[in-house]
């Protein structure tokens, strides 16, 4: 059983399970395959802006988009416009600001 968010541990072996673990788990390998070879990385995993989770949003084999962490349900994913990561969030003015894991342009320049 997968609790406290994403994060777990098998009874019967001990091996520690992380939500990076079950997005592998349950992303539809064969169609990120075929997507990959023809438009590129649609199905790479995307962050959360729910629970904040890094790489966690996958598309199943149902063709729904979830999150291996908070376990949310996404209707779509957006790309940032300064780092290309999928998210979750509306990602408008993200080449400014960026998304939940990096600073935009914006914030590039601050640390200049």
């Amino acid at each position: 059983m997968i609790l406290e968010e994403g994060f777990s541990k098998c009874s019967s072996c001990g091996v520690e399970i992380e939500p990076e673990d079950l997005a592998e788990c349950l992303i539809d390998e064969a169609a990120a395959f075929a997507d990959y070879k023809d438009v590129g990385d649609y199905y790479s995993p995307g962050n959360c802006g729910f629970c904040d989770g890094y790489h966690t949003v996958v598309r199943t084999e149902k063709d729904q988009l979830v999150c291996a962490c908070c376990f949310e349900l996404f209707d779509s994913l957006q790309f940032c416009q300064f780092c290309g990561d999928p998210n979750t969030d509306d990602m408008t003015a993200s080449y400014s600001f960026g998304c939940n894991h990096c600073d935009g342009s914006l914030g590039q320049m601050k640390d200049e």
